[in-house]
Protein backbone atom coordinates (compact mmCIF):
# COMPACT_ATOMS: atom_id res chain seq x y z
CA UNK A 1 0.00 0.00 0.00
CA UNK A 2 1.32 3.43 -0.99
CA UNK A 3 2.01 5.77 1.91
CA UNK A 4 -0.08 8.93 2.00
CA UNK A 5 0.62 12.18 3.82
CA UNK A 6 -1.34 15.25 4.89
CA UNK A 7 -0.03 18.82 5.26
CA UNK A 8 -1.83 20.88 7.91
CA UNK A 9 -1.20 24.60 8.34
CA UNK A 10 -3.84 25.93 10.71
CA UNK A 11 -6.18 24.75 13.43
CA UNK A 12 -4.99 21.11 13.15
CA UNK A 13 -1.37 21.97 13.92
CA UNK A 14 -0.04 20.49 17.15
CA UNK A 15 0.50 23.90 18.77
CA UNK A 16 -3.00 25.20 18.09
CA UNK A 17 -5.05 25.35 21.32
CA UNK A 18 -8.46 23.84 21.92
CA UNK A 19 -9.34 21.91 18.80
CA UNK A 20 -10.97 18.57 19.68
CA UNK A 21 -10.42 17.31 16.13
CA UNK A 22 -6.66 17.23 16.79
CA UNK A 23 -7.28 14.05 18.84
CA UNK A 24 -8.62 12.42 15.68
CA UNK A 25 -5.47 13.47 13.83
CA UNK A 26 -3.19 12.07 16.57
CA UNK A 27 -5.01 8.69 16.52
CA UNK A 28 -5.11 8.37 12.74
CA UNK A 29 -1.82 9.86 11.54
CA UNK A 30 1.83 9.93 12.61
CA UNK A 31 3.63 13.26 12.98
CA UNK A 32 6.56 13.52 10.53
CA UNK A 33 7.73 17.07 11.26
CA UNK A 34 7.39 20.75 10.57
CA UNK A 35 7.18 21.55 6.89
CA UNK A 36 6.61 24.23 4.27
CA UNK A 37 5.04 24.51 0.83
CA UNK A 38 4.71 27.13 -1.87
CA UNK A 39 1.58 29.25 -1.54
CA UNK A 40 -0.10 32.18 0.18
CA UNK A 41 -1.92 32.14 3.49
CA UNK A 42 -4.95 34.24 4.40
CA UNK A 43 -6.87 34.62 7.65
CA UNK A 44 -10.45 33.57 6.98
CA UNK A 45 -12.37 34.41 10.15
CA UNK A 46 -10.75 32.28 12.92
CA UNK A 47 -9.00 29.85 10.56
CA UNK A 48 -6.54 30.11 7.66
CA UNK A 49 -6.89 29.47 3.95
CA UNK A 50 -4.01 28.35 1.72
CA UNK A 51 -4.12 29.38 -1.93
CA UNK A 52 -1.64 28.85 -4.74
CA UNK A 53 0.90 31.57 -5.51
CA UNK A 54 0.03 33.87 -8.36
CA UNK A 55 2.24 34.32 -11.37
CA UNK A 56 5.74 35.53 -10.35
CA UNK A 57 4.97 35.01 -6.63
CA UNK A 58 7.17 32.87 -4.40
CA UNK A 59 5.52 32.89 -0.97
CA UNK A 60 5.72 29.96 1.47
CA UNK A 61 3.29 28.51 4.00
CA UNK A 62 4.47 26.73 7.13
CA UNK A 63 2.77 23.77 8.77
CA UNK A 64 3.22 20.11 9.66
CA UNK A 65 3.29 16.80 7.78
CA UNK A 66 1.59 13.63 9.05
CA UNK A 67 1.69 10.13 7.62
CA UNK A 68 -1.89 8.86 7.31
CA UNK A 69 -2.52 5.42 8.85
CA UNK A 70 -5.68 4.50 6.84
CA UNK A 71 -6.63 7.04 4.19
CA UNK A 72 -10.02 5.47 3.38
CA UNK A 73 -11.45 6.16 6.83
CA UNK A 74 -9.27 9.21 7.48
CA UNK A 75 -10.62 11.32 4.62
CA UNK A 76 -14.27 10.55 5.37
CA UNK A 77 -13.84 12.40 8.69
CA UNK A 78 -11.38 15.08 7.57
CA UNK A 79 -13.30 16.01 4.42
CA UNK A 80 -16.32 16.69 6.61
CA UNK A 81 -14.25 18.78 9.05
CA UNK A 82 -12.76 20.83 6.19
CA UNK A 83 -16.16 21.23 4.47
CA UNK A 84 -14.90 19.48 1.35
CA UNK A 85 -17.58 17.59 -0.55
CA UNK A 86 -15.92 15.27 -3.10
CA UNK A 87 -19.12 15.05 -5.16
CA UNK A 88 -19.37 18.87 -5.26
CA UNK A 89 -15.75 20.03 -5.10
CA UNK A 90 -16.36 23.27 -6.99
CA UNK A 91 -18.79 24.53 -4.34
CA UNK A 92 -16.85 23.26 -1.34
CA UNK A 93 -15.16 25.69 1.09
CA UNK A 94 -11.88 23.80 0.61
CA UNK A 95 -10.65 21.46 -2.08
CA UNK A 96 -8.29 18.56 -1.34
CA UNK A 97 -5.25 18.59 -3.63
CA UNK A 98 -1.88 16.90 -3.78
CA UNK A 99 0.94 19.42 -3.32
CA UNK A 100 4.71 19.30 -2.86
CA UNK A 101 5.87 19.90 0.70
CA UNK A 102 9.37 19.95 2.23
CA UNK A 103 10.27 18.95 5.76
CA UNK A 104 12.13 21.84 7.35
CA UNK A 105 14.59 19.63 9.27
CA UNK A 106 15.83 17.62 6.30
CA UNK A 107 14.51 19.35 3.15
CA UNK A 108 13.03 15.94 2.21
CA UNK A 109 10.19 16.48 -0.23
CA UNK A 110 6.80 14.78 0.07
CA UNK A 111 3.71 14.73 -2.06
CA UNK A 112 1.00 15.53 0.47
CA UNK A 113 -2.70 16.05 0.54
CA UNK A 114 -3.65 19.56 1.61
CA UNK A 115 -6.90 21.47 1.81
CA UNK A 116 -6.69 24.58 -0.35
CA UNK A 117 -9.14 27.41 0.20
CA UNK A 118 -11.70 27.35 -2.60
CA UNK A 119 -13.39 30.75 -2.21
CA UNK A 120 -12.28 34.32 -3.08
CA UNK A 121 -9.73 35.76 -0.64
CA UNK A 122 -10.46 39.41 -1.43
CA UNK A 123 -11.05 41.26 1.83
CA UNK A 124 -9.23 38.66 3.96
CA UNK A 125 -5.93 39.43 5.69
CA UNK A 126 -2.86 38.10 3.90
CA UNK A 127 -0.47 36.40 6.35
CA UNK A 128 2.83 37.40 4.75
CA UNK A 129 4.93 35.26 7.12
CA UNK A 130 3.03 32.16 5.96
CA UNK A 131 2.74 31.03 9.57
CA UNK A 132 -0.77 30.94 11.04
CA UNK A 133 0.54 30.26 14.54
CA UNK A 134 2.42 33.58 14.63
Amino acid sequence: MKKEFIFVYGTLMSGYPKNPFKDFLKKNANFMGKAKCKGKLFRISTYPGLVENGENEDFEVFGEVYEIIDSKTFFVQLDDYEEYIPMDAENSIYKRNLIKVKLISSEKEFECWAYLYNKPVIGNNFIKSGDFMN
